[in-house]
């Protein structure tokens, strides 16, 4: 029927229709149309240029927090004035994307369904859950860490940043924001089938498995001196790390050396020192055996 094909039609489309069908239109067309629908002018295209510019900040947002997390856990990234601002428009971002998502519809099957009712549904039934939840400890996180940072009392302030840090290590179940990955990276195969050749989608492919196994890497060498700076607060001083265990730069580099050199055959002067830490590489070493051998494969 013709209504299914209604929500790739621009209004002078839909008009058209109507004026066409005049009076003996079915109400369960007419819905299917959106002409008695509340709301039908507001609802947008998924492949609309205001939608594809938020899936771009989507994307761009995503990264930027599948890299700073393991950062903020281990130390290495401070909650500055520069920081929290990043994280404020972040969040509010976030909070739009989901009121936009209230009135976007989405591909089914061959045709794009428009109508404000399902896809309300749609959403409700899916991500809505999902993005609620990590808008809530998003914004918890943000109070009490603005709080810690307008304390006086130096107590106060111990206290509030062990809250925040409990709130840090809460985000960790609330990464599943992560999950939308999946669905981007399903959607830009999609569009690399459509525009380039097969040389260049092979070395996209390519290109995105490095990527992913750097990622990995930099998961690894945030956990790998976290345990260090565990072991160093619970009084062991027998680290790989010598002396004391500061986050910095030249920390992480070394973190992240051992890293890639446990996926590579390279040499490196790094070795555990504590059971910990040696349980810890056994598990790595196997991860990489694993990863290193699929990557072959593919």
């Amino acid at each position: 029927p013709f209504w299914q094909q209604a929500g790739d039609m621009g209004a002078a489309e839909l008009d058209w229709l109507e004026e066409d069908a005049g009076d003996d239109m079915h109400p369960r067309w007419s819905g299917r149309l959106g002409r008695k629908v509340p709301f039908r002018k507001v609802m947008i295209h998924p492949e609309h240029p205001v939608r594809l510019q938020f899936v771009g900040i989507s994307v761009a947002l995503i990264t930027v927090d599948l890299l700073v997390l393991p950062l903020q856990f281990a130390g290495f990234v401070e909650d500055t004035l520069g920081v929290m601002i990043w994280r404020w428009i972040s969040l509010g971002f976030w909070l739009c994307d989901m009121g936009l998502n209230f009135v976007t519809g989405y591909h089914l099957d061959s045709s794009v369904e428009m109508r404000p009712y399902q896809v309300c549904q749609h959403y409700l039934r899916g991500w809505f859950g999902v993005d609620f939840f990590i808008v809530t400890v998003d914004l918890a996180l943000l109070v009490s860490t603005a709080l810690a940072m307008d304390g006086s009392e130096t107590s106060s302030l111990s206290r509030l940043t062990r809250a925040s840090k409990t709130f840090r290590l809460v985000r960790l179940f609330g990464a599943a924001r992560l999950l939308r990955i999946r669905k981007l990276m399903e959607m830009s195969v999609k569009w690399l089938d459509k525009l380039m050749s097969d040389k260049t989608l092979a070395l996209a492919r390519l290109v995105r498995l490095v990527i992913s196994i750097l990622v990995l890497n930099h998961y690894i060498a945030c956990a790998w001196f976290s345990i260090a700076d565990f072991l160093n607060d619970a009084g062991e001083e027998m680290t790989w790390v010598d002396g004391e265990v500061t986050p910095s730069f030249l920390a992480y580099v070394e973190a992240f050396h051992w890293s890639l050199t446990q996926f590579t055959p390279a040499t490196q002067n790094i070795s555990p020192r504590h059971r910990y830490e040696r349980m810890f590489a056994v598990a790595i070493v196997l991860i990489a055996l694993i990863t290193f051998s699929t990557f072959l494969g593919k």
